[in-house]
């Protein structure tokens, strides 16, 4: 409901002040586009009932993974509380775990330049030619900002 989206955004973040007309208009946008509505009714049941059997909700699942995993994660999340990424990240072997203080569930609308330095800082962990000027996929940080066109 697009009427509800301010009200849904601002109930998941810590920052008030981040669940502004803006943001809310940007996130309606997918919401315009046709078959979006039938989307989101096929996916609504996944969400409130999830499979039983689905790898996520299995340990061994997680404990799988054998790529590179950073995690980030609002410190002042109540939806998907800190303990749940403090868990993912021991399952997940080698996994790393970086929190913003004060944020809540979604750091790059609360908080969008500590998000982008905190992606950057595990892309170079993880990855470190990533960063480095002229690199082929290099993450720009311009691209990353809230609203950029790519």
């Amino acid at each position: 409901n697009p009427w509800l989206t301010r009200q849904f955004l601002s109930s998941m973040v810590a920052r008030k002040d981040a669940a502004t007309s803006e943001r809310a208009e940007l996130l309606q946008r997918p919401q315009r586009r046709t078959g979006s509505t039938d989307a989101y009714a096929a996916w609504l049941p996944f969400l409130l009932w999830p499979d039983a059997d689905a790898l996520s909700r299995n340990a061994d699942g997680y404990r799988s993974i054998s790529r590179p995993v950073s995690l980030v994660w609002g410190e002042a999340d109540t939806l998907a509380p800190i303990v749940q990424g403090r868990r993912l990240a021991q399952l997940i072997p080698g996994a790393t775990l970086d929190t913003l203080p004060g944020v809540g569930h979604v750091p790059h609308i609360e908080a969008p330049q500590d998000t982008v330095a905190l992606l950057r800082r595990q892309l170079e962990r993880i990855a470190p030619t990533a960063t480095q000027r002229n690199a082929p996929g290099r993450l720009d940080q311009e691209r990353c900002k809230l609203g950029a066109t790519l």
